[in-house]
C-alpha cells in the first residue's frame, strides 16, 4: 500500500502459485488505486484490477466457505461509492468475459451495507447484485474447462445478502448467494446458489486469543 497523499493511493499485490517447478505462476492478484478521505467527503473510488464488492465470504475456518466459490469475482473494475457512519453504498463496472466479445466493461453491479456497534455488541448486514455472477473466478474457470466459450453465454445475474453478528464471545455468521437464472455452458443447464452459516465462541487459550 503506498499513500500519495491526503485523498489518492494504491496497491499492488503478486500472487506466487507453486505448482511444482515446472508449473510455478506470478501474476498480478491486484493493482488499483483508491481516491478518498473520510475526513473530507463520504464519497470515494476504486478503480484498478480489484475483487469486486460482491459477497463477504467471512469464516473462522482455514478453508473458506462456498459462497467463495460461487461470488468472488476479480476483474478490471471502476467502483464509487458513498460512506457515511454505518451505511456504504456503491455501484460499479467492470470488466467481464461472460458475454463479452471486446473489451469494454459491460459488467454492472452495486452493493448495499450497514455496520452497527453498540457496547460489546455489534452488527454486519449487506445486499449485493451483479448482472454476471458467471464471471466469479471458480464458476468462470468450470465453464472454460468444459470448451464453453464465454463471450458466446448470455450474462447472468446473481444476488446475495448476508448478516453477522457478534454478542460478546460469540459471533454468529450467515450469508446466502444465488444465480437469478439457469448458467448455461457445455449444453447444461445449472442453477448456482450457496449459503453458508457459521457460530464461532472467542476465548482465552494459555493467554492467547482463540476461536
Amino acid at each position: 500500500m503506498v499513500t500519495v497523499n491526503d485523498w489518492v493511493s494504491g496497491d499492488l499485490l503478486i500472487l506466487f502459485e507453486d505448482g511444482g517447478s515446472a508449473d510455478d505462476t506470478f501474476e498480478i492478484d491486484g493493482a488499483a488505486i483508491h481516491i478518498a478521505n473520510a475526513e473530507k467527503s463520504p464519497v470515494y473510488w476504486n478503480i484498478g484490477r480489484i475483487y469486486l464488492p460482491f459477497g463477504s465470504y467471512a469464516s473462522a475456518f482455514i478453508s473458506d466457505p462456498l459462497t467463495l466459490d460461487v461470488g468472488e469475482t476479480r476483474s478490471t473494475a471502476l467502483e464509487v461509492g458513498w460512506q457515511r457512519e454505518a451505511l456504504d453504498v456503491s455501484a460499479y463496472l467492470f470488466k467481464n468475459r461472460v458475454g463479452n466479445t471486446g473489451d469494454s466493461l459491460n459488467g454492472f453491479g452495486a452493493k448495499l451495507g450497514f455496520n452497527q456497534a453498540f457496547a460489546d455488541k455489534s452488527f454486519r448486514a449487506g445486499l449485493h447484485y451483479t448482472n454476471s455472477l458467471a464471471d466469479a473466478g471458480t464458476l468462470q474457470a468450470a465453464l472454460t474447462d468444459t470448451g464453453t466459450d464465454l463471450a458466446t453465454l448470455d450474462k447472468t445475474a446473481g444476488i446475495g445478502a448476508y448478516l453477522h453478528a457478534n454478542i460478546g464471545e460469540i459471533t454468529i455468521l450467515g450469508e446466502y448467494i444465488a444465480a437469478q437464472d439457469a448458467i448455461s455452458g457445455d449444453n447444461t443447464r445449472t442453477k448456482v446458489s450457496a449459503y453458508h452459516t457459521e457460530v464461532n465462541y472467542s476465548f482465552q487459550w494459555l493467554e492467547q486469543p482463540a476461536v
